[in-house]
């Protein structure tokens, strides 16, 4: 009887001790031998893993408003492999390796995974996905794509991706809007409980498709055939809206890392250069408005004027006499725009300067903007020379940039109004919200009457000037040539490379349209030669694109009439 009451009492503390050996080895599983593991399900709960905000697209419109899809985002993948999680590593690896090109032998030095295969579509994951193998692991991410390589691309500018795998706009529209197209990332907590991301919102740009398309294919024709090494041209509505801005050099911004010379990402649109005698149109413009001439005054043209022991000749050293204003205008002689800055005297011209903002930034949604040069004309009092301010009345020796070119046309279209430049239409976020972009209307300059007289100074460089190539039967045409030498970088003086421009107004009776062409270090020819041609046709463009109206329809109809055969 007392052996049996020993074994119960044997078989008892067995059974406690059986069960307490239960936990305690489930305990040591967890804590030892799964310990690496339940670290990272520890952590999947502890650190919330952050979900990728999809950027917004950006897209350019035709005529009649519909929409083209020049940026956009793509999911992308790197994949990881973890052999310690194979049931069959060679098995694995060889289903892979049917649809991936990995190496033929992996090295397995831990149980850590190991990356192989990076910026994968979705295609191709999908594939993967399809052999249902706990050793592949996945990583998304996006990828910024641009639908038409190189079109607009010193302009869009391009994305890289910040530490947190966000694309940041860098250059360009892409940097401007990036927080409005960058989106906000989301959370995922691992239990079930998700963050959504936020999606960047889309843009809509002023630029028009097809005459952004028109735009670079004659400015590559016109670089080819002058050899040139950079040009530009820049289509606006009278309200400082931005149809087109072709560029040559540009780039392909699918592939910015293969670019060696960084300064191709900066648009030519808001960098300074000497204009040249497109600035002749300020101090003409400054004159009439001041009451100091009147474009039928004469003056003397000895082919040059005499300043601080240098003397400033006309482009071709040729004097002609007494000659108008107007007539110098045409011609664009230098000496007549010193005539006129000396009537208005050095503190007024400079004044006029100011008013047209050529001392600040000009006001356009890009990024990298810089002041208007002319500190040449800021000295104090003991350094001013004549000679700064007489080269600054032609354009030299002062630099400004396109758009403070264009900005300043447009006020002259607009009899005196000067509107900012404009590059995005709309911007619309995730819920379809819009938001209306508009052009800043930020100063008046000058009186109606002081317009109209300089428009019809720049109506007859068409007529009668180096704008002759422009002109268009039926409408009236006004325009500006300009030629500078180019500093030579990092010591004084000019080299014997110039950057022609020309700017033009059409049609001058309602204007519409501001067209600027620049050509940089052309092989031959001055403005007239290698700018206006061009710019020809883009207005012949514009016009049949928009179907404008004409400034004189019996102009047209006295010119068929008269050479229509009998």
């Amino acid at each position: 009887m007392r052996k049996n009451t020993n074994i119960a009492h044997f078989f008892i503390i067995f059974i406690n001790l059986f069960l307490w050996a239960i936990p305690i080895f489930y305990l040591f599983k967890l804590q030892v031998l799964s310990a690496e593991k339940n670290k990272e399900i520890v952590q999947s709960f502890e650190s919330p893993k952050s979900i990728l905000p999809k950027r917004g697209d950006i897209y350019v419109q035709d005529k009649n408003g519909n929409l083209y899809l020049v940026a956009t985002t793509q999911k992308i993948y790197d994949v990881y492999f973890n052999p310690f999680k194979t049931k069959d590593l060679n098995k694995e690896l060889n289903l892979i390796k049917s649809i991936l090109k990995i190496e033929e032998y992996i090295k397995i030095s831990n149980n850590n995974s190991f990356i192989i295969a990076k910026n994968l579509d979705e295609i191709t994951v999908n594939k993967l996905k399809k052999l249902k193998l706990d050793s592949l692991f996945f990583e998304e991410k996006y990828k910024r794509i641009y639908l038409e390589n190189n079109f607009l691309s010193p302009v869009l500018g391009f994305t890289i991706l910040d530490d947190n795998g966000i694309l940041t706009g860098v250059y360009g529209i892409e940097k401007y809007y990036d927080e409005f197209l960058r989106g906000e990332p989301g959370l995922y907590y691992g239990i079930g409980e998700v963050q959504n991301a936020i999606p960047g919102s889309d843009l809509i740009l002023n630029i028009d498709y097809f005459v952004q398309k028109y735009a670079e294919r004659i400015l590559e024709e016109g670089i080819n055939e002058y050899q040139a090494e950079g040009g530009l041209i820049v289509v606006t509505t009278n309200d400082g809206k931005i149809l087109a801005i072709a560029e040559k050099p540009n780039y392909n911004p699918n592939e910015y890392n293969k670019v060696k010379d960084q300064k191709i990402f900066l648009t030519r649109l808001t960098q300074n250069y000497e204009p040249g005698s497109v600035l002749k149109s300020i101090t003409f413009f400054a004159g009439l408005n001041s009451k100091v001439f009147s474009p039928e005054d004469k003056y003397f043209d000895s082919g040059y004027v005499e300043a601080n022991n240098w003397k400033i000749y006309n482009f071709d050293k040729k004097g002609r006499g007494y000659i108008t204003l107007q007539e110098a205008f045409e011609q664009s002689l230098n000496t007549g725009a010193i005539y006129i800055e000396k009537l208005l005297g050095h503190n007024r011209f400079l004044n006029y300067l100011k008013q047209f903002r050529f001392d600040q930034k000009p006001l356009i949604d890009l990024p990298n903007l810089t002041e208007g040069n002319i500190k040449n004309l800021e000295k104090p009092q003991r350094d001013l020379r004549d000679i700064n301010f007489y080269t600054a009345s032609f354009g030299h020796g002062i630099s400004i940039s396109p758009a403070h070119l264009l900005m300043a046309f447009n006020t002259f279209a607009n009899d005196g109004d000067m509107y900012s430049l404009l590059i995005v239409d709309k911007i619309i976020n995730y819920n379809q919200k819009i938001k209306q972009q508009k052009t800043i209307k930020i100063t008046h300059i000058g009186d109606k009457e002081a317009h109209k007289r300089f428009k019809d100074l720049l109506e007859k460089v068409t007529l009668n000037g180096s704008g002759k190539k422009a002109k268009t039967l039926g409408f009236k045409i006004g325009g500006k040539t300009g030629s500078a030498y180019i500093p030579k970088e990092g010591q004084p003086g000019y080299s014997d490379d110039v950057i022609n421009s020309y700017v033009v107004i059409f049609p001058l009776t309602k204007p519409r349209f501001i067209i600027l062409v620049r050509i940089d270090k052309p092989n031959q020819g001055l403005a007239m030669v290698t700018t206006v041609p061009l710019a020809k046709k883009m207005i012949d463009f514009l016009i049949n694109y928009y179907s404008v109206p004409p400034d004189n329809e019996k102009e047209i109809f006295d010119h068929y009439s008269t050479n229509s055969p009998n």
